[in-house]
């Protein structure tokens, strides 16, 4: 029987610790309401991670969180202040606030230049609280053919400016600028002074008026005045 009275305790023991909640659970699941709150469009694009906090804030029961600033979605690590749940201060903790995104993807290579279209391009949702650049979000991907501004590897995720619209004026090229200001609605000849895609702005020089324009592209060799520049 001893044998057994050893054991019984060490098993209610494991039993006790195992349903414990993770340390530090509570200043996450209050940090997270609290942006949940503030950014509520954001929040399904975030996760807090509790790195560190003060000694003994993890017995706190309903801990109130203070960040430094929300006037901004906070990014990465960022400490914030405790307060028990009758508002008295009780220390600090670190966080994590990691962001993701649905982001577009290159599931095969591509080199700059060709066309992308189809399957080479998907959708997948990645951590994007370090990512170098601004990711290329695929709700924000443009319909149609795409052309490769630099090489891509299989599974890269893409940044804004690694893939455009095919080109629909070169520069150089004569380019029919329609003019509507004020109640005027007249068509301006020019020269554009970049390339571009459909919906791109790029500049035109006219003869004409010797004015120089931003234009929106429209289609090949058309385009919509912006402003005079």
């Amino acid at each position: 029987m001893k044998p057994f009275a050893l054991i019984l305790p060490a098993c209610l023991a494991v039993f006790a610790f195992g349903g414990t909640e993770p340390p530090g659970e509570r200043i996450r699941e209050a940090a997270e309401e609290a942006l949940r709150e503030r950014f509520p469009d954001a929040a399904p694009y975030l996760e807090v991670r509790v790195v560190r906090t003060d000694e003994g804030a993890d017995t706190l029961e309903a801990p109130g969180v203070h960040f430094p600033s929300l006037r901004a979605l906070p990014s990465g690590h960022t400490q914030i202040g405790l307060t028990t749940k009758e508002g008295v201060s009780a220390g600090w903790a670190m966080l994590y606030v990691a962001r993701f995104d649905t982001v577009a993807v290159a599931r095969q290579s591509v080199r700059a230049g060709d066309t992308v279209a189809g399957e080479v391009i998907g959708p997948a949702r990645i951590e994007t609280t370090r990512f170098p650049g601004e990711p290329l979000r695929w709700r924000d991907l443009p319909d149609g053919p795409l052309v490769a501004d630099r090489n891509l590897a299989a599974g890269q995720a893409l940044r804004i400016g690694d893939v455009r619209p095919p080109d629909l004026v070169h520069t150089g090229e004569a380019v029919m600028m329609r003019y509507t200001r004020n109640g005027l609605d007249v068509r301006i000849p020019g020269a554009a002074r970049e390339r571009g895609g459909k919906g791109t702005l790029i500049r035109i020089f006219s003869s004409t008026t010797r004015a120089t324009y931003r234009a929106r592209i429209t289609g090949p060799g058309e385009a919509e005045w912006v402003a005079t520049l």
